[in-house]
């Protein structure tokens, strides 16, 4: 009579072979988590500086007969390498804290839109120990995140 199911060796084996494909996955895996960590973090930042555009394109109408906002009281995009803000006259009304592996390094030392929504082009840098992503404001205030530097 034929006997159904798997020798003992046969398990031991299959086991090892499963534990060695683990052993050289996870590390792989763990580096992916950091980088897709830093994408996030750029489309974080890519997120806030679009908003910054939008309310910047709606504090400071077009139209003649709206009355001008006072230097004070427009919004201002500020960071620094730990993070960044965004703060309407003497208020801080959003802060974000980058987590402390990541970096930012800009081109600039603030973002400049008009009511149109043009921009002086800058770009923001975000670093996690090799790896970098950029976050690119062009002249006509699109932004986009990019793996490599503008040029």
């Amino acid at each position: 009579m034929k006997e159904r199911g798997f020798s003992l060796l046969e398990l031991v084996v299959v086991i090892g072979i499963l534990g060695i494909l683990t052993a050289v996955a996870i590390p792989s895996l763990a580096w992916r988590g950091e980088r897709l960590r830093l994408d996030y973090e750029a489309a974080r930042l890519a997120t806030e500086v679009r908003y910054y555009r939008e309310l910047i394109a709606t504090i400071q109408p077009q139209h003649k007969e709206f009355p001008e906002v006072s230097k004070e009281s427009t919004p201002t995009l500020g960071f620094d390498i730990h993070g960044y803000y965004l703060k309407i006259g003497n208020k801080i009304s959003r802060n974000y804290k980058l987590p402390d592996d990541i970096r930012l390094f800009a081109n600039r030392r603030e973002v400049v839109f008009s009511s149109s929504g043009e921009a002086n082009p800058m770009s923001f840098c975000l670093r996690q120990g090799n790896y970098q992503r950029y976050v690119i404001i062009d002249i006509a205030g699109r932004v986009r995140v990019s793996r490599v530097p503008p040029e």
